[in-house]
């Protein structure tokens, strides 16, 4: 199974001080690049080569996808391509209008609350707290398959109880929990966001003993090592990296990278066949290409495959 991550949009709607986004990364040669996207015949073309390429699963996501004035097109161009649709949202932009096209035509939706009103809105420098949560209630309305993910920072591991418990009680499918990754504009925040060895470890305990206590299925996203859960004794579902392997991402201009915080353009999806920018193996993480990375483990336990 591979999984192609397309960035429909460079644009957001919000500031999160962890954003990944590689085009807000001083690293990324001609970073401004990004920020030309795409227009709606090449989106769609995009969707076309993908699937051209054997491509079934397929996240569409950001910058904020929402923003995407074309966005429900996409999904049902995917659709019907036969193509398995998630969608990640900061979850501000949310309409009936729009779950009532989609519904039916996406696996799921996986919404950003990044902790309970103060964190959130402290991380995400905004006071979009309550309209994120009264958007997921949309989102279940709708019958659409809701996921939430927590990106774990210094500023939201306290309230990690009261927000699994509240998810749990709003009867949210299942909660991802992401560590900081190194790439976007999480580089000049790192050292601020980044929790220390000690507490990463009593958050993960806390999330071990939750995760037996509610009924709403519990994963960590990729980048804590195998060896951390195993060492720890910590029972909890954990995805490993998947990027040239698994999955890659098609940033907003068409180009082609190993994951969506990745800086290393392999092509363009308009000018090269997944497998020559992939490769012929995708047995073998190409480590080499990953370097300074945290995800360096192969093949994710990824949330549609739930």
């Amino acid at each position: 199974m591979v999984v192609a991550n397309f960035l429909v949009t460079p644009k957001c709607n919000i500031k999160c001080e962890f954003c990944l986004n590689v085009w807000k990364d001083e690293r990324m040669e001609d970073a401004g690049q990004f920020f030309r996207g795409l227009d709606l015949f090449q989106s769609l073309r995009v969707i076309d080569r993908l699937s051209e390429n054997g491509v079934e699963h397929l996240v569409l996501t950001g910058g904020e996808p929402l923003l995407h004035p074309h966005l429900a097109q996409l999904v049902e161009h995917a659709y019907g391509k036969g193509m398995a649709v998630i969608i990640q949202t900061n979850g501000v932009l949310i309409s009936r209008q729009f779950l009532d096209r989609i519904a039916g035509k996406v696996t799921a939706i996986q919404v950003s609350l990044e902790g309970m009103e103060e964190e959130h809105n402290a991380i995400t420098k905004s006071k979009n707290w309550k309209r994120v949560v009264e958007n997921i209630h949309e989102v279940q309305k709708a019958k659409i398959r809701l996921m939430t993910n927590f990106t774990v920072v210094r500023k939201n591991i306290g309230c990690v109880e009261e927000y699994v418990r509240f998810l749990d009680a709003m009867g949210v499918d299942g909660a991802n929990f992401t560590p900081l990754y190194p790439a976007g504009q999480a580089v000049a925040n790192f050292s601020v966001l980044e929790p220390t060895d000690e507490e990463k470890l009593q958050f993960f305990r806390k999330l071990a003993i939750l995760r037996k206590e509610v009924k709403m299925p519990l994963l960590v996203q990729a980048g804590i090592p195998h060896s951390f859960f195993e060492e720890n004794l910590l029972d909890l579902p954990h995805a490993r990296c998947g990027a040239m392997v698994s999955e890659f991402a098609v940033q907003p201009n068409g180009a082609v990278t190993m994951c969506p915080g990745s800086t290393k353009i392999l092509g363009n999806i308009f000018q090269k066949s997944i497998d020559e920018m992939l490769g012929a193996s995708k047995e073998t993480h190409a480590v080499h290409n990953c370097e300074g990375c945290l995800l360096k483990e192969a093949v994710p336990l990824l949330l549609h495959s739930r």
